[in-house]
């Protein structure tokens, strides 16, 4: 699959994905830029429209609900590429959210639950993984994993509840073990509990 299809695949997902009821809550994030231009559809009511101009070129369009941004919204660098796709459900982050670099690859793909990181954060250099991580909430949850440009693994540390807990690895650019560390609800218990066993 291409890379255009790939995003018109997450943006249709990321929009099914926003269809769900939630009670709306108002952040800055979910109201529509104040200078931009709404026009209503006008099968379906209160849904609009919204665009957002600068020099007559479009700096971020999407859907508006009531006031508050639904569905997907996408944000053009002056060239016009894509530089974010969010998707919102009344007015809240919901679903896929894609960030692009200058060369029009994903930089980082995350998903929200109501305005809160949820699930996987991933983090890309051209195409290729760096950094993975897991969200429950907003809060860090699970492994936090990186790579060095190489692909070989950089660094495994356990998270719950947003601090370190368990066994933390850090590898050198060959892929050896370089520092383990041990902790216990955020707290370093023990410095090289691997490396002294060897």
């Amino acid at each position: 699959m291409n890379r255009i299809g790939s995003i018109w695949l997450m943006l249709v997902l990321g929009v099914m994905m926003a269809c769900q009821n939630e009670t709306p809550v108002i952040l800055e994030t979910s109201l529509i830029p104040s200078t931009a231009e709404v026009s209503a559809y006008g099968d379906v009511e209160g849904l609009s429209k919204a665009t957002q101009r600068s020099d007559q070129r479009i700096v971020t369009e999407g859907d508006v609900l009531n006031g508050l941004k639904h569905g997907s919204w996408i944000t053009y660098d002056k060239e016009g590429a894509i530089t974010l796709l969010e998707t919102f459900n009344e007015g809240k982050k919901q679903g896929v959210t894609l960030k692009f670099d200058k060369q029009g690859y994903v930089e980082t793909k995350s998903y929200y639950h109501s305005d809160q990181l949820d699930g996987e954060y991933v983090v890309y250099k051209r195409k290729k993984v760096i950094e993975t991580r897991n969200y429950n909430n907003g809060v860090l949850n699970g492994p936090l994993t990186k790579y060095y440009d190489n692909g070989t693994l950089m660094q495994e540390a356990p998270y719950v509840d947003g601090k370190l807990h368990g066994l933390a690895k850090w590898y050198d650019q060959e892929g050896n073990l370089s520092i383990a560390y041990r902790y216990e609800d955020g707290e370093l218990v023990d410095k090289n509990p691997e490396l002294e066993a060897e």
